[in-house]
């Protein structure tokens, strides 16, 4: 007796939202190539097909991701929807500013934020605790920390008054929410429209004013940046801010809240890092394939392409599916358990274009924030564990996600005990 294969799930559904492992696993086992028709797209779910897929610059491309960027982010076309030389030039234009030395430079912004953010809350507590108020520290991660945190980096990185952190943190929520949109919503449409005015409005008056400047600030150093003798123009620069905004936000503020949250649902793995942090590389790197927040990205066929035997024709487009690839257990041994200390994963190269994780995607378009994001993540985390012992889930807490393409905590409810 036959047993029939069950339906091909939809990943773009509220359950799905709530958990979906499950679906991923029945798209790996079942479905590892099909057709969504709602997406207008072919799903692939294994780890296999993608990581190779990733790579290959000369069959696909992300030129149609500026159909969609181009509407918040900027006229010019970003480096995401950029292929070839046209991307290259970009990306060694910027690499600089967020690799090894440039990045060097930032790390006290870093470090000074984190501080500047953390401290009062720490202080807070303390003070609730010692007066008998509250019997342990309180603070939601989310909405207090990790949603503003690489925000305001990326306000302190390019020079802008504190005065202006608000108008930035708006601006970077309606980016987020407008790329997010699979639903077309026509409020978050209006929404990030108006963002994209507003940060144009905004930040191209001092791109002009900082032309001529000598200053450490990012604006300023891309203004000076130049590649063969070419440098970007303002609505480059313009663009490529709004893309850091948005992205180099976004993987550090979902991204921290759910490792930090995986960490607590495994109370002897944080207290392993609380107590040797020379573990905490191996801790990032277990949560980007883990947690893995981006949970698919799309390439257009230039070409008619085979998938082990599914012909893609040119002009098509497939959905890689990045969070189910990093649980494929045809690559990782137990996959729906989080370990710090995996052996089949390997930290060297978690936050390197090779790395066996896929949640910096790969290839050219492998995510140029990576290490700013492992800065920010690691400061951010050593300064909690020194601040705050035996981290619990607040009594009641349940975790909520929403965005289907970025799945992303709503809040992370915790308390502790003040150091």
């Amino acid at each position: 007796m036959s047993v029939s294969a069950p339906r091909p799930p939809d990943p773009l559904t509220p359950e799905h939202l709530v958990d979906p492992w499950p679906n991923y696993e029945i798209l790996r086992d079942h479905h590892p190539i099909v057709w969504h028709e709602p997406t207008q797209s072919w799903l692939i779910s294994r780890y296999e097909h993608i990581r190779p897929l990733l790579r290959d610059q000369t069959r696909w491309s992300t030129e149609h991701m500026q159909d969609q960027l181009g509407l918040a982010l900027g006229d010019a076309p970003t480096m995401t929807a950029m292929d070839g030389k046209q991307h290259s030039a970009r990306r060694s234009l910027v690499s600089p500013f967020l690799f090894t030395g440039g990045l060097d430079l930032f790390t006290p912004t870093i470090e000074r934020r984190a501080k500047a953010l953390l401290e009062p809350v720490f202080a807070r507590e303390r003070e609730a605790v010692a007066a008998g108020t509250r019997e342990r520290g309180r603070l939601d991660f989310v909405t207090e920390f990790s949603s503003v945190y690489p925000v305001d980096i990326m306000a302190d990185m390019m020079g802008l008054p504190g005065r202006d952190y608000g108008l930035l943190r708006e601006w970077y929520n309606a980016f987020i929410t407008f790329v997010g949109n699979i639903a077309g919503d026509p409020v978050l449409i209006e929404r990030g429209l108006k963002a994209k005015q507003g940060f144009g409005e905004y930040i191209l008056p001092l791109i002009a004013e900082r032309r001529s400047g000598d200053g450490d600030d990012f604006i300023s150093r891309l203004c000076r940046a130049e590649v063969e003798g070419d440098r970007m123009d303002d609505e480059d620069i313009r663009s490529f801010l709004a893309l850091m905004l948005l992205a180099g936000g976004e993987t550090t503020d979902h991204q921290l809240a759910a490792l930090l949250h995986a960490l607590v649902q495994h109370p002897d793995q944080l207290q392993a890092l609380a107590d040797d942090r020379s573990l905490m590389d191996d801790a990032m790197a277990e949560g980007m394939r883990y947690c893995a927040i981006v949970q698919f990205i799309q390439r257009t066929a230039r070409e008619d392409v085979d998938i082990d035997g599914t012909v893609v024709p040119a002009g098509g487009k497939i959905t890689l599916m990045l969070a189910a690839g990093n649980r494929d257990p045809r690559r990782f041994e137990d996959p729906d358990r989080f370990d710090i200390h995996r052996t089949d994963h390997a930290t060297s190269r978690a936050f390197t274009g090779n790395a066996d994780h896929l949640g910096f995607g790969g290839g050219r378009h492998v995510c140029l924030g990576m290490q700013l994001s492992k800065r920010e993540v690691e400061t951010a985390l050593n300064h909690l564990l020194d601040n705050a012992a035996d981290l619990r889930l607040a009594d009641g807490y349940r975790a909520e996600h929403e965005g289907f393409f970025v799945r992303s905590l709503t809040s992370l409810d915790l308390t502790y005990t003040p150091r």
